[in-house]
């Protein structure tokens, strides 16, 4: 299996007045059924119309997914998903900026995720590109940069393509990894715990195989952080 050196000899961030820009320099060519999910969608449709984005599309997306892979509890297995839809996972050393890329080809399709960077991290940037593959043509490379790239949904930058597309990728992969009916059954079951606000959110983030602020995010996306 080639190493993602054979497709990218190096990235560097490239800094734009407004937003950040991960650039390719050198590239070589070488369920329970989720019908219950629509509380999320129709959020999603009081919100997206001044944003230029289209999340129902990603929410539906990602859970047209999950329906036709069988997948009813969590944890997600994203790799299992990736390979389904013809995708090849590397884990591989890229720069400690960049989370993941996504490049493909008519013959083949590649992710590549930082192998430095932790497990739910490397999930998140799989659902992350699956997204990207899904909604977003035109590109044969995508380098996704951690953080500042891709978690700023509120910047003034939001009309543009690459972080319209960001936006989209990251709410597709919420709901790929966290589904909003998985989200509602597991958080009854925990809450019956007792386990106090922060260890609640720890161990639903355990369940789903996401970081803490992930899940954080998440339920407050779905109006459940204050039942925490």
């Amino acid at each position: 299996m080639p190493s993602v050196c054979h497709l990218v000899s190096f990235c560097r961030l490239g800094r734009d007045p407004g937003h950040n820009r991960c650039q390719a320099i050198f590239l070589r060519t070488s369920q329970r059924a989720p019908g219950r999910s629509w509380s999320v969608l129709n959020v999603r449709a009081r919100h997206q119309h001044d944003e230029g984005h289209d999340l129902l599309k990603a929410d539906a997306e990602a859970l047209r997914i999950l329906r036709d892979a069988g997948i009813t509890s969590p944890p997600v297995d994203v790799y299992r998903l990736a390979r389904d839809l013809g995708a090849t996972i590397l884990k591989d050393d890229l720069d400690p900026e960049v989370s993941g890329l996504l490049y493909r080809r008519p013959e083949s399709t590649v992710i590549a995720v930082n192998r430095d960077h932790a497990e739910t991290r490397r999930r998140f940037t799989v659902a992350h590109e699956l997204g990207h593959l899904r909604l977003h043509d035109g590109r044969p490379l995508i380098v996704d940069h951690v953080v500042r790239a891709r978690i700023n949904l509120r910047d003034h930058q939001s009309s543009l393509a690459t972080n319209r597309e960001e936006i989209e990728a990251n709410g597709f992969a919420a709901t790929l990894l966290m589904p909003p009916d998985f989200v509602h059954d597991q958080i009854h079951t925990v809450l019956e715990k007792g386990l106090g606000e922060h260890a609640t959110i720890e161990a639903l983030a355990r369940k789903f195989g996401v970081s803490f602020q992930a899940m954080e995010i998440r339920l407050t996306n779905l109006g459940l952080r204050a039942v925490v």
